[in-house]
């Protein structure tokens, strides 16, 4: 897979400078190793994506719609390389917190400064009060007892209580 998409590259290089060797001084590579990606890519497709003479390569109908299909696949790769490379990161932001202030300070409070050591650049923000209020867009979780009375919320049990 990984050489098809290298080849997509060659493709798009040669479609975007109309001439192999354009292509292959961008690309670095000889103007064969370039003619030969393309020969093999049209025989897998089975028709001639480029109309050659010796001054240009220029796409036929077949090529500009084969162009178009690998230019959504090379962005596909590069949105999953970005994805990977987000993944990876730490994570960082702000995350907004409700809870009553009784639990904030027996159950939480603990656990923050190992949290903060792991995670610098996250930010907490609490939200307390004595009563459970409505979720709104400003809060990221709620932490509450009982059941809720609204069925579009997700909860999840995370402790029990006397």
């Amino acid at each position: 897979m990984f050489d098809r998409l290298e080849d997509f590259r060659v493709f798009v290089t040669v479609a975007e400078t109309g001439s192999f060797s354009a292509a292959a001084r961008v690309l670095q590579m000889s103007p064969s190793t370039v003619s030969k990606l393309i020969a093999r890519m049209e025989q897998r497709m089975q028709v001639r994506a480029f109309d050659r003479s010796t001054q240009a390569a220029v796409l036929t109908r077949e090529g500009e719609v084969y162009l178009e299909y690998i230019r959504r696949v090379l962005d596909a790769a590069a949105d999953v390389e970005g994805l990977v490379d987000a993944l990876a990161q730490e994570p960082q932001g702000a995350v907004r917190i409700h809870s009553s202030l009784a639990f904030a300070r027996s159950q939480i409070a603990p656990l923050l400064p190992d949290f903060v050591a792991r995670y610098p650049d996250v930010e907490l923000v609490f939200r307390v009060s004595p009563r459970f209020v409505a979720l709104t867009n400003d809060m990221d979780v709620a932490i509450w007892f009982g059941a809720l009375d609204e069925s579009s919320l997700v909860a999840r049990k995370i402790a029990s209580s006397r």
